[in-house]
Formats: C-alpha cells, structure tokens, sequence
C-alpha cells in the first residue's frame, strides 16, 4: 500500500542516520545520554534531510513526521538496550589515588585494551579487530564481496519466474542487507582506524583507511535519493499494491481472451489462470496503455505457450507491445495507437536498467520485427511515446495478420464492414417478411453480426429444428452475394443472430466459408 511506502523510507532514514551517528559521536557516553543524542539527532537528520531531498508531499507532512519519531524512539530504545550490556561505570577515584595511578612522575600509564568481544561480527563493529583485518578482509572482501553478490542475485531474478510481488520483497531485502552489510563494514574499519595508532600501528595507514571509507560514504550519499525512490517504490510493490494504478480486468469471452486496463501487479497470475480455465481461447484482445514489464513478459510467455493470436483494440502501448508481439498473427483495429519507448524505475539510472532495454530488444526481435524499427523503438526515452503509423507497423512486422491489411495493402477489410454495418444503421430497423425484422447490423473486428427479431416466443418453436432450417437457407443466400462471399474469402465471418419478441435468443448462425458447388 501507499501509506506502507510512505512509511518505510523515513523509518529507513532514520536508522541510517542513527548508524552514523553512533559511530562518530558520544562513545564514551552513558547508554541513555548516547541513545537519547543518537535517536533524537537521526529524528532531525531525518525529517530535515527529507525536506531537502524533496521527498515529502503535501499529503505526509503529519506521516512523516509521526513515523520518523516513531522509528528514533525505537532506534533509541534498541541502542539503550544494546549499550547496557556492556557498559560498565568507572568507581570515581580516592583522594591521592591520582598520585598512586600515575606513580608519581606525572605520566599515567596507558589504559589497557579491552577484552576483545567473542563474536566476531560485534568485534569488527566495536573496532576492536586489527585494522588490516577489518579494512581487507572485512570492509573489502567481505563487505564490497558480498554487496556484489548481492547485486548479481537481483539481476538473476529477471530469469526467474517469480510474480511481481514476490520479485520485489526479493529485491527489498537485498537492498537492506547491502545497505546493512555495507554500513557494519564501514563503521567497523573507521573505528579500528581510530584505535589503530593506541596499538603501535602507523598513523598513515589508519588516515588512509579512513580516507577510504570516508570516499565510500560520500559515494553512497549521492546515490541515496534515487536508491530510497527506488526503496519506496519496491516497498508499494512488496506490499501487493502498485503506483501504476489498479491491473485491468481480463474476460474470456468464447474463443476470445480480453485484457482491459493496465499491466500491473497481479494481474499476470489471473491472467494465466483465466487462460488455464479456458482451453478453447484462440485470441487475446488488448485494451491497455501498458505498465510493468516484468508482468508483460510473463504473460507474453503464456501468450506464445499457447500459440494465441493478439488483436490490439483501443490502445496498445509500452508493456502492452510484448504482449502483442507474442502473438502467432498479430493485428489492430484501424487506427488503434501502438505506442514504444524505454522501460523505466523510479530512482533507476539508465545503467541500471540497460538489461531491462536488451531484454526489451532480444524479445522485439525474436518475434520477427525489423532490427531498424527496433533500434528506433528503443531509443525513445520513458518520457515519450513512439506510435507509427500502421503501414510502418505492418513494414516492420509488427502486424502479420491480413486481417489488418487486404487488396494490396490499401484496402482493409474491417473498414470495409464498418461501412456497411453503418450503411446499414442508418436505414433502422428493416421489415424482412411478416414475421422478421432486422434490428441491426454491427461489425467488430472481421465479424459482422446481423441482429433479427421474430415475431415469436420462444417456447413456441422447436429452437433445433428451426436453425437446421435458417442455416441451409442463410448460407446459401450469403454465398450467392458476390460482396458477401469476397469478404468471407478475405476473412469475414458473417453471424445471424436470432431472438423471440421479448429478446431472448433463440439461435446464432456463424458462416465464415462459402463452399465450392
């Protein structure tokens, strides 16, 4: 959800904040004056930084800062917690005991090290490793090792057939732990840095140390807006909801797959259980203005398992397109918009999403299109839209269907039915004999159905008997029709649609050949 996101980034500020600031700040401090310093300066660091970085909206500015106190309050509550473990309160000293502690001669002894922690992680993290341990083995084997593997898992989701909502808690928590890894190995290397000269170790190598963690974390704040819109936007995503907008809806209608309205999360699973439900769906219809890619590319792979056909309607753009391309024969509606450009994430660079834009290319090709069209499509930034026209689109093998393109490719068959059908409106109801009448005529794609009334009940009549009868007589009368006939050999299906008088159909009769005498 929204609300989810919104509180996620602060919460995420704010733990990051108060990391850096337990490690610079008040170490030597009592555990409830260092917690109370830490949580209520990540508070600050966070809300403030936020309003710098643009991240609040009008609608948060109660969200927000309710959910980073809420967060410093926990912050400071878990540091407390961890401090008093170990924390121990030095016994003030007795008068004269000055003099016995520095055996008089004015120097104090240098205070032992203390006893180094058992577990190795909270070791690192307190500083109390070598600094060559905790810079090479820690910080840059472990620390840019792991990150690095990290980031390779996330880009191995892409081949894995994982919903959208599964994909992106993957990748939340991939996220968390570099951000987690990357922060324990850097604190821990600083903080050896400040302890290695106590040790008997050079000066140089503990400022170069630092020098080096110190370029890492400025390299990690300049990324840090882009990577918390990055954060906000798989956390709605995690949470089952999408900024995209609600997914469309998906009907099967007979022989026919419809998918009205946007590819977003979720709707890749209904639609691979509408098509398992429906094993006589030869065509998928698609009305969308696009969405998630990796929702369109699953249903793309169902698409093409299948061998469906796709029939683009309304508006067929971005994500919409892999869809289409996945079909057998692919056609349009006249004048239907089939629009492309480059994928797109929020806080992602183009870098980032250069496999998004190769696996956009591999699959355009793969599905026969001319390699100058997709060059062309690919070099439309996410913020525009690429709609060609429709002989472009059938030149390119976009469309290969010859439903789109009859006679030469200047004559379209649906144009043609549409005429007629409004030819035929315009004259209204017609009287056929005494008992029928035609109420209308309507073409949709390369169907054109004739709706008649009869003068009857429909209990009155034997339904069977009756569209034995009307199917011998319809079929010759249509194929006697030179038009009627041309359309059909051109991939026309007439339908003649028979109701009673109250609008209950009795029968439906389907001619889409006309056989040879």
């Amino acid at each position: 959800m929204e609300i989810f996101a919104t509180i996620f980034t602060p919460v995420l500020v704010v733990a990051l904040a108060a990391v850096i600031l337990n490690s610079v700040v008040l170490r030597d401090a009592p555990p409830v004056k260092r917690a109370a310093f830490t949580a209520a300066g990540a508070w600050v660091i966070a809300w403030v930084g936020m309003l710098l970085l643009g991240e609040v909206r009008p609608q948060d500015v109660i969200l927000i800062p309710v959910s980073t106190l809420v967060a410093a309050v926990v912050v400071g509550f878990l540091m407390w917690w961890s401090y008093a473990m170990y924390w121990v309160e030095e016994e003030p000293l007795a008068p004269g005991d000055e003099m016995a502690l520095d055996g008089g001669d004015g120097y104090a002894p240098a205070a032992p090290e203390p006893e180094p922690h058992g577990n190795y992680l909270v070791r690192h993290w307190r500083g109390e490793s070598t600094l060559g341990a905790s810079y090479w083995l820690n910080n840059n084997i472990i620390g840019w090792g792991a990150f690095y593997a990290l980031f390779v898992l996330t880009i191995a989701l892409e081949d894995m057939d994982l919903s959208l909502q599964a994909a992106a808690a993957i990748v939340l928590f991939i996220l968390a732990a570099q951000l987690i890894i990357s922060t324990w190995a850097g604190v821990g290397t600083w903080r050896s840095a400040v302890r290695h000269e106590s040790r008997g170790g050079a000066g140089g190598w503990a400022v170069a140390a630092q020098v080096s963690v110190a370029i890492s974390a400025l390299l990690f704040l300049a990324q840090l807006h882009p990577r918390l819109l990055s954060a906000r936007e798989y956390a709605v995503l995690a949470s089952g909801s999408d900024t995209l907008g609600e997914p469309g809806q998906v009907v099967v209608e007979g022989d026919t797959i419809r998918l009205e309205g946007n590819i977003t999360s979720g709707i890749s699973d209904r639609f691979a259980q509408a098509l398992a439900a429906a094993p006589a769906v030869r065509t998928a219809v698609l009305n969308s203005p696009g969405g998630r890619q990796g929702e369109a590319e699953r249903m793309a792979r169902a698409i093409a398992a299948r061998g469906l056909n796709t029939y683009a309607e309304g508006v067929c753009a971005s994500a919409c397109t892999h869809l289409l391309l996945a079909g057998r024969e692919r056609s349009a509606e006249p004048g239907t918009p089939i629009g492309f450009h480059q994928p797109s994430f929020p806080g992602a660079s183009r870098w980032e999403l250069s496999g998004a834009i190769e696996q956009m290319g591999d699959d355009y090709r793969r599905a026969g299109v001319d390699p100058a069209f997709v060059e062309r499509a690919l070099q439309t930034p996410a913020q525009s839209l690429w709609s060609p026209p429709h002989d472009e689109l059938v030149a390119a093998r976009v469309l290969t269907s010859t439903e789109m393109v009859v006679g030469g490719g200047s004559e379209r068959l649906h144009e043609d039915l549409e005429r007629y059908a409004a030819e035929q409106r315009a004259l209204g109801p017609q009287r056929i004999d005494r008992m029928t009448r035609l109420e209308s005529v309507t073409a949709r794609r390369s169907t054109l159905t004739f709706r008649y009334a009869a003068d009857v009940d429909f209990d009155a009549i034997d339904v069977v008997t009756s569209r034995a009868t009307f199917a011998e007589g319809a079929r010759r009368q249509t194929c006697a029709d030179p038009a009627a006939k041309a359309a059909i050999e051109r991939g026309a299906t007439m339908v003649y649609d028979y109701r009673d008088r109250a609008g209950k159909q009795l029968f439906d009769i389907r001619i889409d050949e006309c056989l040879p005498d």
